[in-house]
């Protein structure tokens, strides 16, 4: 779940400063996660775990954050077994040694539509959220 790189964070990597920098949709959401052992799950996700997994979904993420997205990113990871990891990163500018980190989506999770307007996947079990 830990990985450490000297390397620099990808450019796409997002930091989250306030709620408004989070994807605003919040309604429950289906998605299909595959796992990288191979299983697959579809999850119904709501309010800000919702609004973090799509935004994993789009970026990686810094974990510092007002918003306490590490609390999110615990619940994704221990409530509904997602793989997210998380990098760390160090950097020297010659007056301070600076370690952070990144969240960063391992599974490959597919949004698959709005609880109102598609109905529940038959096919895969559910997991409520």
């Amino acid at each position: 779940m830990n990985k450490k790189t000297e390397a620099t964070p990808p450019e796409n990597t997002r930091w989250i400063i306030s709620r408004h920098d989070l994807p605003l949709r919040r309604g429950g959401a289906y998605y299909a996660v595959q796992r990288a052992e191979g299983t697959r799950e579809t999850l119904t996700l709501s309010n800000r775990k919702r609004q973090v997994l799509d935004a994993l979904m789009r970026s990686p993420i810094y974990c510092a954050s007002p918003v306490r997205l590490s609390d999110i990113v615990l619940l994704l990871r221990n409530e509904n077994g997602i793989n997210i990891e998380t990098e760390f990163f160090q950097e020297n500018d010659g007056i301070e040694n600076t370690r952070f980190g990144i969240y960063v989506l391992v599974d490959q999770v597919r949004y698959l539509g709005e609880v109102s307007t598609v109905a529940s996947p038959a096919a895969e079990s559910e997991v409520a959220a």
